[in-house]
């Protein structure tokens, strides 16, 4: 009866091979990826970064993110869609985040700082519950994507488009 059990992962139980597995990933994440982008290669440069999480510390991770790409030279363009959208309202109030106590906002706020550029999806603000949110609501710096600027945006990104 013994030899109808399934075996085993032996090979993935032994703790030094989920460490080398780990290791094998995360080298072939830093060496499969071009860090010496050449500056007149657009292709390389451009990341979109698509927020659709209403989670905040999610929307942290996104727009830390943003922050290291942009402090690189990238081109970075963050997209908040969904519930995530409300971080680029005047009214909304993030919560801070454990450990720097500063919220997603303020961290969106810091990669634009970096150049990153941050729009609002174009059917946010028609569909806000009675359509009460307009430009005006905005925060200075954020505007309402394009449908064709975020089309153009996405296939110049190729695969750097980023969710969260």
């Amino acid at each position: 009866m013994d030899r109808h059990r399934p075996r085993p992962l032996t090979w993935w139980n032994n703790h030094l091979n989920k460490k080398l597995f780990a290791l094998l990933m995360l080298g072939s994440l830093a060496f499969g990826t071009p860090t010496n982008a050449e500056p007149d290669n657009k292709a390389l440069d451009e990341v979109m970064i698509v927020v659709t999480s209403r989670v905040d510390h999610v929307q942290g991770e996104a727009m830390l993110t943003a922050i290291g790409l942009a402090r690189k030279q990238h081109d970075v363009h963050i997209l908040l869609c969904g519930q995530a959208a409300a971080l680029g309202l005047r009214i909304y109030l993030p919560p801070a985040l454990a450990p720097r106590h500063v919220s997603a906002r303020e961290l969106m706020q810091q990669a634009m700082s970096y150049g990153a550029t941050a729009s609002v999806c174009h059917l946010f603000l028609p569909n806000s519950g009675y359509k009460r949110y307009t430009t005006n609501d905005l925060l200075p710096d954020v505007d309402v994507s394009d449908f064709e600027t975020t089309v153009n945006k996405a296939v110049i990104a190729g695969d750097r488009v980023v969710r969260y």
